[in-house]
């Protein structure tokens, strides 16, 4: 039998609440030309992700792997020597995929036969109602692993690319690894940044992401995640992360206090004081999207001053 033209990898842990939603969209997939497989690796999961991922073996081409190691990362890599596929398409155990979503990137890489990566639309699934502030964010591309839903097709940054939704050519993870030491690893401290790192590395050889907005799916936002505290916390991560991946930079020397870039308190208090002019207005959205990028500064700052100290 022939190797499936597309490959669909996703690393779970303790997903039994999203997987069933998630393994049921793709049952209404179409297949693109050549066929499809698609490959979840358990990463150590110790609730019902096992036996939910097990009832789909006979209702989806699936292939289930394991990895011991902890970490996203550590069980997308485990994936590399087990892909059959052409195209790798990447998403997460929490998303509910479009029926055409292979089919666009099918038209689009045909099309485009020298475009090495490329990345989806990503909009929310919510399983509890967003307050109004919240769908404008989700809107602009500013929450939840979500693109902006201006966006059209066109070349874009690859650290815009959205962890849910990429596909790249096979030749590329034969010389490509994901950084263990970022993403996810089933702690709630985690340096964010998984695909941005690997695509990163991508990048420096002069590869660019394309945005083809049809391949469609939709991230699953628990109701836990809905509300302003998490977004924040996810924020601060993101900062992290940035600082990590090589995206944050302070200037050699700077000035600290309390071990973090001086200047970085005062940013942090004009966002703070912008998001009380923005509520005291009424606009939510806009005090939301200052304490982000409060946040954001905050964590960057943080994850640099404990590189520094290491």
């Amino acid at each position: 039998m022939e190797d499936p033209r597309f490959t669909v990898v996703f690393a779970t842990y303790n997903g039994e609440r999203t997987l069933p939603l998630m393994l049921e969209s793709l049952k209404q997939l179409r297949c693109p030309a050549g066929g499809w497989e698609l490959i979840a690796v358990d990463n150590r999961s110790t609730d019902r992700t096992r036996e939910i991922l097990s009832r789909y073996l006979t209702q989806l081409p699936l292939r289930i792997l394991e990895e011991s190691r902890p970490g996203k990362n550590a069980a997308l890599n485990a994936a590399r020597e087990s892909i059959s596929g052409s195209y790798i398409v990447y998403t997460d155990d929490d998303i509910v995929a479009d029926p055409e979503w292979l089919i666009a990137y099918e038209r689009f890489l045909d099309a485009n036969p020298t475009v090495a990566v490329a990345a989806g639309q990503v909009r929310h699934h919510w399983l509890g109602k967003p307050p109004a502030w919240l769908e404008t964010l989700a809107e602009e591309g500013l929450a939840w692993a979500g693109t902006p839903i201006s966006w059209k097709a066109d070349v874009i940054p690859m650290t815009a690319v959205k962890g849910p939704n990429y596909v790249v050519r096979r030749p590329l993870i034969e010389t490509h690894e994901y950084n263990t030491a970022i993403g996810p690893d089933g702690t709630k401290s985690y340096v964010k940044g998984s695909e941005t790192s690997f695509l990163l590395g991508l990048s420096v050889t002069g590869i660019n992401a394309h945005f083809v907005p049809s391949a469609r799916v939709a991230h699953i936002v628990r109701p836990e995640q809905i509300g302003l505290g998490p977004l924040v916390r996810r924020y601060y991560h993101i900062g992290r992360g940035r600082v990590r991946t090589g995206l944050q930079v302070y200037p050699e020397g700077v000035a600290t206090l309390f071990g973090r870039p001086r200047f970085v308190f005062s940013s942090a208090l004009g966002e703070a004081l912008h998001a009380g002019r923005y509520l005291v207005s009424g606009d939510r959205a806009g005090a939301a999207r200052h304490l982000l990028s409060m946040a954001e500064m905050l964590g960057a700052a943080t994850e640099w001053s404990r590189l520094q100290s290491n």
